[in-house]
């Protein structure tokens, strides 16, 4: 069996751990940024309902079950960002300082 022939395959390219890790801190802090919008929408449906005024969602009638379910959603995709992006964080700092 013959040689590869140098011209026919592709050069070997490492990518740097820095990069890796830039790219990683990034990830993460998007991560971070879209559990924060998921919190926003946490607050706006604790304390502003427009049909009742600001303030005034500790009504019993305004938690119904449906409200319930997509409060308890938008929780566990908050805490869901902050614990992936704490993570990812972590990774990206580990590859930083191996370069």
């Amino acid at each position: 069996m013959s040689d590869p022939l140098p011209y026919a395959s592709a050069p070997y390219q490492q990518t740097k751990p820095a990069t890796v890790g830039f790219l990683l801190g990034l990830l993460g802090l998007g991560l971070i940024l879209l559990g924060g919008c998921f919190m926003i929408g946490i607050m706006i449906m604790q304390f502003a309902d427009s049909s009742a005024g600001f303030g005034n969602s500790t009504q019993a009638s305004y938690w119904t079950l449906g409200r319930m379910a997509f409060l308890v959603m938008l929780y566990l995709c908050a805490f869901g960002c902050f614990g992936g992006g704490a993570v990812i964080i972590k990774r990206g700092v580990q590859k930083l300082m191996l370069a």
